[in-house]
């Protein structure tokens, strides 16, 4: 059974990969512009699912829920502060960084030729590492500063940075 003070946690940490998730979103079409690519997660999420419809609202979406859950578990596992949010997320892009692969075989816009091949486009791959790394930094602090928030509302006093990283 998970006490209510670990769900409270993974609640925690959905929260602020949300919020994390919302800031990449808003930050990746300028992370386009400076490598000079047209990728966005986003798009690719978005058109994934609607391909000729409303993409750009449902790639939010699908992005803020993929961000909550990641925040979720790394609440839940016990991270906290800015270095375990980065390797966190870093591990995430290097681990699911081979799935562009698929990807660029079925996605709409790799079957259409709107885009390049994202696995093998070196600016695209930079972008994707840039926003990771963005999201963990973010994921992190938010997470960290909502557990100093907790415990000391709570008077756990456990406010330390990063003192439940369990990575």
């Amino acid at each position: 059974m998970i006490s209510r003070m670990r769900v409270a946690r993974a609640g925690r940490g959905a929260l602020a990969g949300a919020i994390a998730a919302g800031v990449w979103s808003a930050a990746e079409p300028l992370a386009a512009k400076a490598l000079g690519t047209k990728f966005t997660d986003t798009a690719m999420l978005g058109r994934w699912v609607a391909p000729n419809g409303p993409w750009r609202p449902i790639g939010v979406a699908i992005h803020l829920t993929n961000g909550a859950a990641f925040g979720a578990a790394f609440g839940l596992l016990g991270g906290r502060g800015v270095r375990a949010g980065v390797a966190a997320a870093m591990a995430e892009y290097v681990l699911t960084w081979p799935a562009m692969a698929l990807a660029d075989r079925v996605h709409p816009d790799r079957v259409d030729d709107r885009l390049p091949p994202r696995r093998t486009n070196g600016r695209i791959a930079a972008q994707e590492a840039a926003t990771h790394l963005l999201f963990g930094a973010l994921l992190g602090a938010l997470t960290d500063a909502l557990e100093r928030c907790a415990s000391e509302s709570e008077g756990r006093g456990d406010t330390e940075p990063g003192a439940n990283i369990a990575m």
